[in-house]
């Protein structure tokens, strides 16, 4: 399974996500790191689609739309 830092923290510097991906091996061998794909709002709502509405977020219609985001929040 990927994980991934965000917030702060990831923008700790390479050698914290270096020191950072050596424990993660150690400790949690079923584990990877990964760049985050999208910041956490994207990663939020992924979540509310898939656990409470039960929507499948691997349709072609979420991945065609996850394709036109560019970063940042969008006013609703």
């Amino acid at each position: 399974m990927k994980v991934s830092l965000i917030g702060g923290v990831s923008k700790i510097g390479k050698g914290f996500i270096d020191i950072f991906k050596e424990e993660l091996e150690y400790q949690c061998s079923n584990l990877t790191y990964s760049q985050p794909m999208y910041d956490p709002l994207i990663g939020a709502m992924l979540c509310v689609l898939k656990n409470e509405l039960n929507i499948n977020i691997e349709s072609n219609v979420i991945r065609n739309n996850l394709k036109k985001y560019k970063g940042g929040y969008i006013k609703c």
